[in-house]
């Protein structure tokens, strides 16, 4: 058996993991990541499992393939989630097939719809929408707590933690909008458009546990910090010189995701006064 037969063999399997890391360590380049995904207790964390599907992926060219098969693990062979997003040109559907944004990344789904995206009810479509974004999020976010140093220290614990509770969060949601995809498929009916997205006059904060809400303010502050930066230097750390990003939908864009920051922070704040604390 060729070695992209023994891969390919392994990605359409089980997916053992012991068995994927001896896989890497024997044919990938990068001997220091298989042996950092070989260390004892590797293979209890999701994040790992997707990182050595990915690699392995990469070595037989099926980048597709990965992350089609992540999302049919994830969904429980769901096969109607659709494109997070529409194209940017003209807020057309995305063609079947086509990948959002950048293909062999974690940053996008696959289109798996059993038929146009088109011809389903405008709830269902908002549902579909709304999961393959929810999913797309929580990809991001494994990848970014797999980043963080092995190092307890208490900001790589907080990291950690922050990570932890948004991936539950999101699986929460996910498993929601699951449900009501599967009752669609098998007995046609739609969701209450309120009770699914229920009206909210004030934007709420994430729970009244003070420590979260900190962590969760302190969170926005660096990504609004990240975002200014992109807006006066065009990119996330401040710049000798300033190099101001033009106007544009672009620039448009991350102010209104500043904005839309701010009320949370403010939010937040108040809350944190309710509670008695100091913000």
């Amino acid at each position: 058996m060729t070695p992209q037969e023994e891969i390919k063999s392994w990605l359409d399997g089980e997916r053992n993991y012991s068995a994927g890391v001896a896989l890497l360590q024997r044919y990938g380049k990068n001997k220091v990541l298989a042996t950092g995904l070989a260390k004892a207790g590797k293979e209890k964390f999701e994040q790992n499992h997707k990182k050595l599907a990915y690699e392995l992926g990469k070595l037989v060219g099926s980048k597709e393939l990965v992350v089609g098969s992540w999302q049919q693990h994830e969904t429980r062979n769901l096969q109607t989630v659709t494109h997070a997003r529409m194209n940017q040109s003209g807020g057309r559907n995305p063609q079947p097939g086509t990948l959002n944004p950048e293909p062999g990344t974690d940053d996008f789904v696959p289109n798996v719809n059993s038929k146009p995206i088109d011809q389903y009810p405008p709830i269902i479509r908002r549902v579909k929408y709304e999961y393959a974004e929810l999913f797309k999020k929580r990809s991001i976010s494994h990848r970014k707590m797999a980043e963080i140093p092995e190092e307890n220290s208490e900001a790589n614990k907080q990291a950690r933690a922050a990570h932890l509770a948004e991936t539950k969060a999101i699986s929460k949601r996910l498993e929601l909008l699951y449900q009501h995809l599967q009752a669609y498929e098998v007995t046609g009916t739609i969701p209450n458009e309120n009770e699914l997205w229920p009206k909210q006059n004030d934007p709420q904060p994430p729970d009244d546990n003070i420590a979260r809400l900190r962590t969760v303010k302190k969170n926005l502050q660096t990504s609004n910090g990240k975002d200014r930066n992109l807006l006066e230097y065009q990119q996330e750390k401040k710049g000798k010189k300033p190099a101001p990003m033009p106007d544009g939908p672009k620039r448009k864009k991350i102010e209104e995701r500043i904005k839309e920051r701010e009320k949370q922070i403010a939010v937040i704040d108040d809350k944190l006064f309710e509670l008695g604390v100091s913000k």
